[in-house]
């Protein structure tokens, strides 16, 4: 496999220098993200958010240089882990393969119950393309690291501490991520 590299400000995946689409990329172009509600700074603290779980799960401590407002969000993420037993095994990978995508996936890992999970953190409201975008997620698991996921989580963290848990099956959409996927490839003119 070819080297994957990330562009975090741009959010952009090469391979040799070959951009590839994200799956985010790929359910907006086919109309399954509206973006007309997204605001600066809600990406803003989407990836600060994101930033504060990795360093709590990677050190056991608090990130200091989070804004007072947002830690309400990580207080969250401490009690879903605590609660659920959620230990993670792949944190923030980026993934790609050849049906011609990449993403990268929050968390892979163990609870108490269910083996393995891939989750996804989320600190907006459920989104109808949250399963697709895991189902991507999900196989691109399997493919780059074959470990079979059957369950997916979109972990909700919400501002007053409080967290919700959305629960997919792989299998019950992984067809329709490779629809949109197909969809999008014959938008691209890659399949005629």
């Amino acid at each position: 496999m070819k080297p994957l590299t990330f562009d975090l400000e741009t959010h952009t995946y090469r391979v040799e220098g070959e951009i590839i689409p994200s799956v985010t990329q790929i359910l907006k172009d086919v109309g399954l993200i509206d973006t007309t509600f997204f605001a600066p700074e809600h990406a803003e603290r989407g990836t600060r958010i994101h930033e504060a779980t990795v360093f709590w799960d990677e050190t056991g401590m608090d990130d200091d240089t989070l804004p007072e407002e947002w830690t309400g969000y990580l207080s969250a993420w401490k009690k879903f882990r605590e609660e659920t037993g959620f230990v993670p095994s792949h944190i923030e990978q980026a993934f790609c393969c050849d049906e011609g995508y990449a993403g990268t996936v929050d968390r892979i890992g163990k609870t108490h119950k269910i083996n393995p999970l891939l989750l996804d953190i989320k600190t907006g409201p459920s989104q109808p393309w949250h399963r697709l975008q895991l189902a991507a997620y999900a196989l691109l698991v399997k493919r780059e690291l074959n470990i079979p996921i059957w369950d997916m989580w979109g972990v909700h963290l919400r501002k007053d501490g409080i967290y919700a848990v959305e629960s997919y099956k792989s299998i019950e959409h992984s067809a329709d991520w490779l629809a949109v996927l197909r969809v999008y490839h014959i938008k691209q003119g890659a399949i005629k």
